[in-house]
């Protein structure tokens, strides 16, 4: 075998291995924003479950702020519409990861079931 089918065989081989370990980065659904409509500008409180009871006191993320998605759930009901879908997510600056109502986010997810990725584990299915 000379030098270029070498080279050749090495670059397919990459690109099949690149290919192959992209669908495990895509369960973080990049990237959507804390709406600043509807949280009045305020931001979003940090949450360690689905519930508007699990406010730890520690400050979330800012209106604005931009978030990763990694797996949903069904919790408490938020907003005018009742929305009970909620996001495990990625603050991306340091912070962390915590729950936010999608109420508050700017994803376009109806109040039903989400696609933009998996529900989590042991995560509550059906909408309360």
């Amino acid at each position: 075998m000379n030098v270029r089918k070498l080279a050749a065989g090495a670059l397919a081989a990459g690109a099949i291995l690149a290919a192959s370990a992209a669908p495990a980065q895509a369960a973080n659904a990049c990237c959507w924003q804390v709406d600043w409509g509807r949280t009045g500008g305020t931001g979003v409180a940090y949450r360690n479950a689905p519930a508007i009871s699990a406010k730890t006191g520690a400050y979330g993320l800012p209106a604005g702020a931009t978030v990763g998605l990694w797996c949903w759930s069904y919790g408490d009901r938020v907003g005018p519409n009742g929305n009970s879908l909620w996001w495990h997510i990625d603050a991306f600056d340091g912070r962390g990861d915590f729950w936010v109502a999608d109420h508050y986010l700017t994803t376009p997810a109806p109040n039903g079931r989400p696609t933009l990725t998996g529900n989590c584990p042991g995560a509550d299915e059906t909408p309360n």
